[in-house]
């Protein structure tokens, strides 16, 4: 029975010390605010390749997405920094974007059509840690979250939500 003693105490110590060093990355930036200005360059025109082709291991994740009989993986890898966390792209013929918050860990998916017009959108950063969103057509900024146009000349506007998944490569795939 001695030996389960003297290894909890250096178990919780090996936790403190991980705990301090992961300190600044863990932190609650629930009211974190940091708009760049200017914005984050908007993404678009991306290249994909077939599934067959992929490098992806089975435990990444992704962010899936089916437009009618199309269906799309956005790997989480590679959708970190701000100006990857928006991707615009057109699936099974919808105008789409690929959102993905790191902070919050919210991957969303919004079709870009309003008013019959497709917006293009890109990222400008956290207001009180909620990813914003700006369209490159209006300036208005929009709610990564909610969808919800927040500011500009449409504010008060949602996009629609598209259904998506987040799962992993091997799952994706199978």
């Amino acid at each position: 029975m001695r030996t389960p003693r003297a290894v909890l105490p250096v178990a919780m110590l090996a936790s403190a010390v991980l705990g301090v060093a992961q300190e600044r990355t863990n932190r609650d930036q629930s009211h974190y605010t940091k708009l760049h200005d200017p914005v984050f360059p908007i993404k678009s025109g991306l290249v994909f390749v077939p599934a067959a082709r992929a490098t992806l291991r089975d435990d990444d994740l992704v962010l899936g997405v089916v437009v009618g009989s199309e269906a799309r993986a956005y790997p989480m890898n590679l959708m970190w920094e701000p100006p990857n966390e928006t991707l615009n792209d057109t699936v099974g013929g919808a105008a789409i974007a690929v959102t993905w918050c790191p902070i919050a860990h919210s991957g969303v998916v919004y079709d870009r059509e309003l008013d019959g017009r497709t917006v293009d959108l890109g990222a400008v950063g956290l207001d009180e840690g909620v990813f914003v969103l700006y369209d490159r057509q209006t300036g208005s900024r929009w709610s990564q979250i909610s969808g919800r146009a927040t500011g500009g000349r449409l504010a008060g506007r949602v996009l629609r939500k598209r259904d998506s998944t987040m799962t992993t490569w091997g799952r994706w795939r199978a």
